[in-house]
């Protein structure tokens, strides 16, 4: 996931750039128009000659990581992480062959208008050096917005693997507090058997019986609360889908009037900043519609596994309620009173069980918490 959000911000910063570059030398060249240094004709086709020169580099990109993409995929469907070195370091390759193109490119458009426009040697000149100038200010510009947006990208893994365990956690509770109330009724029954009121035989039978009716119905809520959670998920993805939309609309109108505003000569390293402040607000705002729902949607799951809990601690105690007063008098024959306390007992017996497991519980919780701590650390090295 990391690694996706990576090449996506990747891909957002180097179209970021090439917008800039173009919209600095729009600023340029309308300069020169309003000069009568260039005719309409030339400032029209230099601009248009540049945005598809910008557009067949991305396509020749896409192309290129594509085919590292594909590579091995059809000799299995597992990746080495000598296949994922291998991909990450064709992909850094595909990367620095594009930026050294992008300059490339960013030279032949100057050296095609300056060829072609009646500026003196030293105004070309001057020119020239000053949109170098203004790009290296952006790619400056951007190198530390991607930094920052890596670490943000990192927060976001670890908020992520924290809100996965927190639901593993929950998926697991259920199942093993339940062995814990079951085994504690096993020792009730251990306890009638050396008095000869039960034959291991009987005991056998009772604790089948019950562990088989207890772990069918665990299976049936289990999966009952899986589908909602699949379902639950999906539909919010779809309206996540829907937002995410709403806002891509929003912010394209946004970039298009700050795009349509005019900008003269002196006023571009205040169009770069203004620009790239957009993005960042417009990175930012989506960041954080996907970090709330991130959130909402680990809550409402949370609170399905908390419902199984629930619909399973009640189906046990029906299970073991039925057990204690209906098939032990029987089996037995010891009164329903006597049935009644052996049930008291069990529920005694269980109260400093459950307490250990609860404290062993929140051990694992806790060491899950400082390795998570320890990572952040490390990687923020």
């Amino acid at each position: 996931i990391s690694l996706k959000d990576l090449m996506l911000l990747d891909t957002e910063l180097r179209k970021e750039k090439h917008v800039m570059f173009i919209q600095v030398l729009k600023i340029y060249l309308t300069d020169l128009y309003h000069k009568k240094k260039i005719s309409d004709d030339l400032f029209k086709k230099i601009l248009l000659i540049q945005e598809n020169d910008f557009e067949e580099l991305q396509r020749q990109l896409d192309s290129r990581l594509q085919g590292t993409e594909m590579s091995g995929a059809h000799n299995s469907e597992y990746q080495t992480v000598e296949d994922l070195e291998r991909k990450e370091r064709e992909y850094s390759e595909h990367i620095i062959d594009n930026v050294e193109a992008f300059w490339k490119q960013t030279d032949k458009a100057q050296q095609a208008f300056l060829d072609q426009s009646k500026c003196s040697s030293a105004k070309a000149t001057k020119i020239t050096m000053d949109l170098t100038e203004k790009m290296i200010a952006v790619e400056s510009l951007l190198s530390e917005s991607q930094d920052l947006q890596a670490m943000d990208i990192q927060e976001r893994l670890f908020s992520w693997e924290f809100m996965v365990k927190m639901v593993d956690s929950l998926k697991s509770y259920t199942p093993e507090e339940c062995k814990c109330r079951l085994n504690t009724v096993s020792n009730i029954l251990d306890h009638l058997t050396v008095k000869n009121n039960l034959s291991v035989r009987q005991k056998e039978e009772l604790l089948t019986d019950l562990h088989k009716a207890f772990w069918e119905q665990l299976a049936h809520f289990t999966n009952e609360c899986l589908q909602q959670s699949k379902d639950l998920i999906l539909k919010r993805l779809e309206c996540r889908a829907e937002k995410r939309e709403e806002f891509k609309q929003r912010q394209k109108a946004e970039q298009v009037n700050l795009l349509s505003k005019t900008f003269h000569v002196e006023d571009v390293h205040a169009f770069l900043k203004a620009y790239h402040e957009l993005l960042e607000k417009h990175r930012q705002a989506q960041w954080e519609l996907e970090e709330e729902d991130d959130c909402k949607s680990t809550e409402a799951v949370s609170d399905l596994y908390k419902e199984l809990y629930s619909k399973a601690s009640h189906a046990l105690m029906e299970l073991v309620t039925e057990l204690f007063l209906k098939t032990l008098p029987v089996v037995t024959g010891l009164s329903v009173r006597e049935c009644e306390l052996l049930k008291e007992e069990w529920q005694e017996n269980l109260v400093p069980q459950l307490e250990k497991w609860e404290i062993h519980r929140q051990q694992s919780w806790k060491l899950f918490q400082e390795q998570l701590l320890q990572e952040k650390k490390h990687r923020r090295r």
